[in-house]
């Protein structure tokens, strides 16, 4: 089990760098928990929504933008590294509702 543990850990941070590419994976404070996600903000004032897709689908990494929309920025799949989200992936992310 420890094995399992330690080679999730080489996978890649928990956080992707922010989209500044100022902040590490240390650098990011929990500021809500919700049906959405989880919300969190990085030092230099960044804000991003992370949501699990499930176990098959991974962890989605979406940022915040003005007015509150979603703008799909990482994923990372299981057992494997933060990736770009590319054009025309389906994302799980749900907006909230005005």
């Amino acid at each position: 089990m420890l094995w399992f543990i330690e080679s999730q850990q080489r996978k890649g941070p928990m956080f992707p760098p922010c989209a500044n590419g100022m902040c590490s994976r240390k650098d990011y404070t929990l500021k809500w928990v919700d049906p959405v996600g989880v919300l969190y903000t990085c030092q230099c004032g960044g804000e991003y929504v992370m949501k699990s897709a499930g176990l098959l689908h991974g962890t989605y990494f979406y940022r915040v933008m003005d007015g509150g929309a979603f703008q799909p920025y990482m994923v990372r799949p299981l057992f494997s590294y933060w990736q770009s989200i590319k054009k025309g992936r389906a994302h799980p992310v749900r907006e909230p509702r005005a």
